[in-house]
C-alpha cells in the first residue's frame, strides 16, 4: 500500500536543513514551528523535490477538550506542507488512516487528503498571509473537523466529485429525472480558446431550429453519500465504473440496459456522442435523509453505439450498417480508452430556486394582472422572478421605444404586445411554459375576449390591478365576475409615491370603497400633502391621477416597485383591507400612510341610484345632533359621482358654515368660506372629491322623516341643479336614525328610506 509518507519520500527524496529552504512561504512556516516562543506546531524537518517544490514536516498540537469527538482527530497530528514558487502552499495529512472528512480537497490520484483551510480567493489570502496565520488555519482545521463543527449547518454541503472540469452544463430540472435517456440538443454559450465553456442542454423535442449539436443522454442517480473528502472525477469510463460501490449503483448494467433499449426503438441515438449524468444525493449524516445533490456530466466524442461495442453488447451489421444486439455479450473493451470529459452541471433555473434565492416558498396562486405597463411589467417581473404565483397578463398595448425608460421588456420587442412579450420572458426565465400567459386585449372592451376574461376572473386567486385607469380599478370592483380580493397599484403624478390599495383576503371592503378612504386620507394627512399634484410640465395619460407621463428616473421606479411586491404579498395574506402610500424621502423610501379602511359601509338604492357611506359617517352624524342640542345643525356632504354606474359615494361631511341659521324647527346653512373649502378639498384630491349634497338633523324625539321644509329644499336644490343631470341628495338625522333622500332631476320625484344593515 502505497502511503502519503511514501508519496512524500519519492517525490522530495532531498531531505535538508530549515535554513537550506529557498522559498518564502517555506522559510516562513518553517520559523514559525522551530520557535520555541510557540508551542502550536513543531518543526519535524524540510524537503526538496524537483521544480522547485520544497516541503516540511510538521507535527501539530490540535486543542482538543472533554467533549465527545464527531472525527477522529488526534491530539498530535502529523502535516505536509508542500510549498511551489509563485503559489499558496497547500498542507496534507501523512496519516495512513486518516477519515474521509469534509473540506479535504481532491488533488493528484496519489495525494487525495489535502485540506481546505479557507474559501477565501488566492487575492485576499495574500493580503493576511503569515507563517503563523497559516499554522494556526491547520490547528483549527483539525479542532473544527474534530467536533464536526467545520462545516456549518447553513452552508451548502461539499461534492462528491471534484477536478478535471473541461466545461459547464446548464440542464433544465426536468431532464434530470432519474432513468431519462434520449436524444438532446446542446448548444455552445461563446466558447473560450482552447476551452469548451459553457453548454446549455435542450430537450431535442423543444429545440426545432436549434443551431446546437445533438448528443444521446443518460441521467443516473446514486444511492445517498454523506458528504466529506473530494474524489478526483473519472477520466475515463474504467474510472467511472470504479465507484459503483461507494455510489450504489452498477453504472455499466444501467448503461448497457439503456443502450439496448435504443437498438429497436431509438436507433439514432446510437450514433450520436454520449452524454452521462451521474446525480449523486448528499446526506449532511448518514442515514438523515438528502439535503442536496451533486451532479456531473462526463461526455465522450465515442459515439452511444461505439460504447456498447465496447462494453460486449452491440455490433454493427454490416448488411444494414445498423446497431444490433449481441445475441451472447462479448468480452469487455479497453474502457480506459474512452476517455471522458468531465463536466460541472448546473441545474436550469426555476421557480423553485427563484423562491428559494428569494428565501422564500414557490406558490401556486392564481394570478390574475391587468395592465404590464412601466409599473405592471416590474411588478410582474419582480413577483415572478422569486418563483411568486402563476400569471394570466392583461394589456391591449405594443411597447413603443419611449416605454423603453421604464419598462421589463428588453429593446428588441419595441412593436409587440406587451402581455405576451413579458408572458414568454417570464416563462422563459423559469423554465416553464405554464408559469405565465396573456389576454390581449382592453378589460373596458374586450371585443370577443368576454369569455376568456370571465374565466380568468374566477380561476384567479388574486386581481392585480396595474392598470392606472380608475375606471378598470372601478370595472373590477363592481363588474369584475371573481370572489377573491383585488389589489390596485398605481403611481402617483409625480412619481414620487407608489400607492397600494387592498380590499383584503375576507374582502370586508369593495375596492372601490377602499379608493374612497385613500381620497380622504390626501385630506387627513399631512405626509401626503401635494401628493396628486402633477409637476410642471407633467401630462396626464388620460387616466385621471394615475400613472403620468412625466419624468421618473428608472431607478425610483425599481424602488418602489420592491415595495410594491411586498406590499402585494402582504395584502394577499392580510385579512383586512388596507391603504399603503410609500414614497422617497431625504432618508430614502419610507411609508408615508398606512390605513385600513372602516370595514362597515352602508348602502341603499333611491330612484335608480345607489348610495355608499361608511357607517362611521353616520354615527358623526347623530353625534353632531347631540351636539346641537335642541337646535338643528347640518352642512354638506362630500364624495363622488360615479354616472356611468349611478353610484353616490358620500365620504365626508362639513359641518355648518358660521353664518349658518340654526333653530328648534329649521336649519338654514350658509355659505361663508364653504366653496373654498370645496374648491380645496377637490384640488387635494385632483377633483376626486367634491360636494354631492346636504345634511341637517332633527333634534330630540324626532324622528327623521322629510317635513314640508325638507320636500320645498329638495325641490330648490333641485332647480339649482338641473343642468348638472344629477339627483339632490339629502342626509337627515333622527331619533330613528339616517334617512337618505334623492330627487332625480326628470321625474322630480323624491324617494327616501333609513340607511340599514345590507
Amino acid at each position: 500500500m502505497v502511503t502519503n509518507r511514501d508519496w512524500l519520500t519519492k517525490n522530495f527524496a532531498e531531505v535538508i536543513e530549515a535554513d537550506a529552504l529557498k522559498l518564502e512561504s517555506a522559510r516562513k512556516i518553517a520559523r514559525i514551528a522551530s520557535s520555541a516562543e510557540y508551542a502550536g506546531a513543531t518543526f519535524i524537518e524540510a524537503r526538496r523535490g524537483s521544480k522547485s517544490l520544497e516541503a516540511i514536516e510538521l507535527e501539530v498540537e490540535v486543542s482538543l477538550g472533554q467533549a465527545k469527538l464527531v472525527h477522529d482527530i488526534r491530539r498530535r497530528e502529523r502535516v505536509a506542507v508542500v510549498c511551489l514558487d509563485g503559489f499558496l502552499p497547500s498542507t496534507f495529512s501523512l496519516r495512513t488512516d486518516f477519515p474521509d472528512l469534509p473540506h479535504l480537497n481532491s488533488a493528484d490520484k496519489e495525494i487525495p487528503r489535502t485540506f481546505c483551510l479557507t474559501d477565501l480567493p488566492e487575492s485576499e489570502i495574500e493580503r493576511i498571509w503569515t507563517g503563523l496565520w497559516y499554522v494556526e488555519k491547520i490547528r483549527w482545521w483539525f479542532e473544527k473537523n474534530a467536533y464536526g463543527e467545520l462545516h456549518g449547518e447553513a452552508q451548502p454541503l461539499d461534492p462528491i466529485l471534484h477536478g478535471g472540469i473541461n466545461f459547464t452544463l446548464v440542464v433544465p430540472d426536468r431532464l434530470l429525472d432519474a432513468g431519462f435517456s434520449g436524444r438532446v440538443t446542446v448548444e455552445q454559450v461563446e466558447p473560450d480558446e482552447n476551452q469548451i465553456g459553457v453548454l446549455l442542454l435542450h430537450d431535442a423535442r423543444e429545440s426545432k431550429g436549434s443551431t446546437g449539436g445533438h448528443s444521446s443522454v443518460v441521467v443516473l442517480v446514486s444511492q445517498p453519500r454523506q458528504h466529506g473528502r473530494l474524489r478526483h472525477a473519472p477520466a475515463n469510463l474504467q474510472e467511472l465504473r470504479n465507484f459503483d460501490e461507494e455510489f450504489g449503483i452498477d453504472i455499466l448494467a444501467t448503461l448497457k440496459a439503456k443502450l439496448l433499449e435504443w437498438v429497436s426503438e431509438k436507433q439514432d441515438l446510437l450514433n450520436k456522442p454520449l452524454l452521462i449524468i451521474l446525480t449523486i444525493p448528499l446526506e449532511r449524516e448518514a442515514g438523515k435523509g438528502a439535503e442536496g445533490v451533486s451532479i456531473r456530466a462526463f461526455w465522450t466524442p465515442t459515439t452511444a453505439g461505439e460504447v456498447g461495442k465496447a462494453l460486449g453488447v452491440l455490433d454493427i451489421e454490416s448488411s444494414t450498417n445498423r446497431w444490433v444486439r449481441l445475441l451472447t455479450e462479448a468480452p469487455q473493451g479497453a474502457l480506459d480508452k474512452i476517455a471522458l470529459e468531465v463536466g460541472d452541471v448546473r441545474r436550469g433555473f426555476n421557480r423553485e430556486h427563484a423562491a428559494s434565492a428569494a428565501g422564500r416558498k414557490a406558490t401556486d396562486l392564481k394570478v390574475v394582472q391587468i395592465g404590464v405597463g412601466a409599473l405592471g411589467s416590474q411588478l410582474a417581473k419582480t413577483l415572478g422572478d422569486e418563483g411568486f404565483g402563476r400569471w394570466t397578463l392583461i394589456d391591449k398595448d405594443r411597447l413603443m421605444p419611449h416605454n423603453l425608460a421604464r419598462h421589463a421588456l428588453p429593446f428588441f420587442c419595441v412593436g409587440r404586445y406587451k402581455a405576451p412579450a413579458l408572458s414568454f420572458q417570464m416563462c422563459a426565465t423559469l423554465d416553464d411554459p405554464d408559469f405565465a400567459r396573456s389576454i390581449v386585449c382592453d378589460v373596458l372592451n374586450p371585443e370577443g375576449k368576454n369569455d376568456e376574461l370571465d374565466t380568468a376572473f374566477k380561476e384567479a386567486d388574486v386581481i392585480l390591478d396595474a392598470s392606472a385607469s380608475v375606471a378598470v380599478s372601478r370595472n373590477v370592483a363592481i363588474e369584475a365576475v371573481r370572489d377573491r380580493l383585488a389589489v390596485s397599484i398605481f403611481f402617483n403624478p409625480s412619481g414620487t409615491d407608489v400607492v397600494i390599495l387592498s380590499e383584503g383576503k375576507d374582502q370586508s371592503v369593495r375596492l372601490d370603497d377602499v379608493e374612497m378612504s385613500y381620497y380622504l386620507a390626501l385630506l387627513t394627512n399631512k405626509n401626503l400633502q401635494g401628493h396628486l399634484t402633477v409637476p410642471a410640465g407633467g401630462l396626464l395619460n388620460g387616466t385621471a391621477c394615475r400613472e403620468p407621463s412625466m419624468e421618473m428616473p428608472q431607478s425610483r421606479v425599481i424602488k418602489l416597485v420592491g415595495v410594491a411586491a411586498d406590499q402585494v404579498r402582504q395584502a394577499i395574506n392580510s385579512p383586512a383591507p388596507r391603504i399603503a402610500v410609500w414614497g422617497e424621502s431625504q432618508d430614502g423610501l419610507v411609508e408615508k400612510h398606512s390605513y385600513s379602511p372602516p370595514p362597515d359601509i352602508k348602502a341603499l338604492v333611491l330612484g335608480g341610484w345607489e348610495i355608499r357611506c361608511p357607517q362611521k359617517v353616520l354615527d358623526a352624524l347623530q353625534i353632531e345632533r347631540g351636539k346641537a342640542g335642541t337646535v338643528e345643525t347640518g352642512g354638506v356632504l362630500i364624495g363622488a359621482w360615479d354616472r356611468k354606474r349611478k353610484i353616490i359615494y358620500v365620504t365626508i361631511y362639513l359641518g355648518p358654515p358660521h353664518d349658518s341659521i340654526q333653530t328648534p324647527s329649521g336649519f338654514v346653512r350658509g355659505k361663508s368660506g364653504l366653496s373654498e373649502l370645496v374648491s380645496s378639498i377637490s384640488e387635494v384630491t385632483f377633483g376626486n372629491l367634491g360636494y354631492v349634497g346636504e345634511w341637517h338633523t332633527h333634534p330630540g324625539m324626532n324622528a327623521a322623516n322629510l317635513s314640508a321644509d325638507d320636500r320645498n329644499f329638495l325641490h330648490k336644490m333641485k332647480e339649482l341643479t338641473v343642468l348638472e343631470d344629477s339627483p339632490t341628495l339629502m342626509f337627515i338625522a333622527g331619533n330613528d336614525g339616517v334617512r337618505c333622500a334623492v330627487m332625480n332631476p326628470d321625474d322630480r320625484r323624491e324617494e327616501s328610506a333609513l340607511f340599514r344593515e345590507v
